[in-house]
């Protein structure tokens, strides 16, 4: 990661990511989420991507941080590589999504990390390991961007995940300077992410313009069982995290939910479905 933060940029509702030399697999730097104040992994150069805190290094409990890449066009033949070091709690929904953010949808390619049921005083983890994801299947000539998601729930933590030497390579490959998620026409969307859900989901809003917003979890009579937002938001983006409880706080049994977006300009409504799973 020797190029630094020009070609990415980050944010979430708890977002740590940050340039770390603690652990990298090359060079000097890795991206990593969290909390640290010393040097230690990267994949090569000086550093790699983390989502942690490094004076402990330990991600925190709910972690919620986007790192995004430039927008970049598709070639022929083209993979998506990159290193990753990673410790994570046996049980409970930590770890990152790997998202290609596309022009009008986004394709999550993996997850790593947490999602067992055992012990939860067991940590699994592997040293650095390189991922290759093939994106032939997305035409040429369109303009995408890399989404690294990572979350985590409120139970117990572990050191995290590490990025680092993130490549495109394939016949072609372009890359702008700015630093946004492509949207060329701006437009209302609505985006859940992981579903099936253990202990919360992720809800991804975009409107178009400023209006009133409600976001609402129904069940499959279409009763509402919880209000997530409601009142007046100006045009942008914006996550919501639900944790599977209704209205009251209570924890709402496994089965099919549905997630309603209602946008007063021109009307909009969207709904998307969520597994829940106990």
């Amino acid at each position: 990661m020797e190029s630094g933060t020009a070609k990415w940029s980050h944010s979430g509702s708890l977002d740590n990511w940050h340039l770390s030399s603690y652990r990298k697999h090359s060079g000097n730097y890795s991206w990593y989420c969290g909390l640290e104040s010393t040097s230690y992994r990267k994949h090569s150069g000086n550093y790699s991507w983390y989502c942690g805190l490094e004076s402990t290094h330990k991600y925190q409990s709910y972690s919620n941080g986007q790192l995004v890449s430039i927008p970049f066009k598709v070639g022929p033949n083209t993979h998506l590589k990159f290193w990753h070091w990673y410790e994570f709690t046996n049980y409970g929904s930590d770890g990152l999504h790997v998202i290609i953010q596309r022009q009008s949808s986004s394709d999550t390619l993996d997850y790593i990390g947490s999602g067992g049921a055992l012990d939860s005083m067991l940590n699994i983890g592997n040293d650095w390991l390189e991922e290759d994801y093939d994106l032939s299947y997305i035409p040429v000539g369109e303009e995408i961007q890399l989404l690294l998601s990572f979350t985590a729930d409120d139970a117990d933590t572990a050191e995290g995940i590490y990025i680092d030497d993130v490549n495109i390579e394939g016949e072609n490959i372009t890359g702008k300077k700015e630093v946004k998620l492509y949207n060329p026409v701006p437009k209302n969307n609505l985006t859940v992410y992981p579903s099936p859900m253990k202990d919360f989901t992720n809800i991804y809003l975009s409107t178009a313009s400023n209006g009133v917003l409600s976001v609402n979890i129904y069940d499959v009579c279409g009763r509402k069982i919880k209000t997530l937002l409601k009142g007046k938001v100006t045009r942008g983006k914006r996550i919501i995290k639900w944790d599977g409880k209704d209205e009251s706080g209570h924890l709402l049994p496994q089965g099919i939910y549905f997630v309603r977006m209602a946008f007063s300009r021109n009307d909009f409504i969207e709904n998307k479905k969520i597994v829940l799973i106990r």
